[in-house]
């Protein structure tokens, strides 16, 4: 007889619950797999959302299935649940079944396999129905030489499960803490204009260039960092490549923030300017390896060390 075993659910944590027990797998690929009444109790075990060195080599290639069986309790199961699912590769998502979404084009071949690098609009599980349910996800790994690293770091597939109300706080914070990015850009963009005409009246106080350069990069990284969620990237590739700009634009405005002082000041740049500006490069360097290497780095990070090497 099936495997009936589930994740019993009763309730979820404010942050809503990301799904990391109970799930199972099989590499290989049949439609069969995705029947609610499919029998899975001979598939291996994992957790998907742990970084993929850490995960059977096989996963790593071709097409693989994972199968989670879940039980709602009563509360959740009269409302309407959202699914916020991420991964680094391609992927379909079955509800019973039934096709719920899916996002990329899968290809057994993993260098082409095509990735959404935006993020995935959440998928919407039915309420008032069973209190059993079974999630079936046809996945296809993604492969790139220049960011393998990169993809080893992160989940094979990550699914969380919360509420509409839950979603809503959720993008009311990040849309609070996106304000910052745009007031400081709006900030300092009016900051460079009026540096900028200090300087055309006066062009003996080069200190006043300098600023504008200063408050022109910063102005420039903020407003990169704000409009990024709402870009659309066509490949991995591109977004790595836009939140690269993003960090050497505020790289450069800490160093154009040192130049001026000095120009304010009178001081010619010596030793003590060039070894900010290697260990500036160092910093940068230092991001763009965790970049490539992780997925747990942070524009906010980058934007705050700008601000304090800025005003060091």
């Amino acid at each position: 007889p099936p495997d009936t075993a589930a994740l019993r659910i009763a309730r979820l944590p404010a942050a809503g619950l990301l799904l990391q027990k109970g799930w199972r797998y099989h590499p290989g690929d049949n439609p069969a797999w995705a029947r609610p009444d499919f029998d899975d109790s001979a598939w291996d075990t994992l957790n998907p959302t742990r970084p993929q060195r850490q995960l059977p080599a096989r996963l790593g290639t071709g097409i693989n299935w994972l199968r989670l069986r879940f039980e709602l309790g009563d509360s959740l199961r009269q409302r309407a649940l959202l699914l916020l699912t991420s991964t680094s590769g391609a992927w379909e998502l079955y509800l019973d079944g039934q096709l719920l979404g899916r996002d990329g084009i899968l290809h057994p071949d993993p260098t082409r396999v095509q990735i959404n690098p935006n993020t995935t609009e959440p998928l919407e599980l039915p309420g008032a129905g069973h209190a059993a349910h079974v999630l079936a996800v046809r996945f296809a790994p993604w492969q790139y030489p220049l960011l393998q690293k990169r993809i080893n770091e992160t989940p094979l597939f990550s699914t969380r499960l919360q509420s509409g109300m839950q979603l809503r706080k959720a993008t009311a914070e990040r849309a609070a803490v996106r304000t910052i990015f745009i007031v400081v850009g709006g900030v300092a963009g009016l900051l460079m204009l009026l540096h900028l005409a200090f300087f055309y009246y006066n062009p003996a106080r080069r200190a006043n260039l300098y600023f504008a350069f200063y408050t022109g990069a910063l102005s420039l990284g903020a407003l990169v960092i704000y409009f990024e969620p709402a870009l659309h990237f066509s490949s991995p590739v591109g977004q790595l490549a836009y939140f690269l700009l993003s960090y050497l634009l505020l790289w450069l405005s800490s160093l154009w923030a040192a130049r001026a002082l000095y120009a304010l000041f009178g001081f010619r740049p010596g030793w003590l300017y060039a070894g900010l500006c290697v260990s500036g490069g160092a910093l940068l360097a230092y991001l763009f390896r965790g970049l490539m290497n992780s997925t747990d780095q942070s524009n906010f990070v980058a934007f705050l060390l700008a601000l304090v090497l800025s005003t060091a």
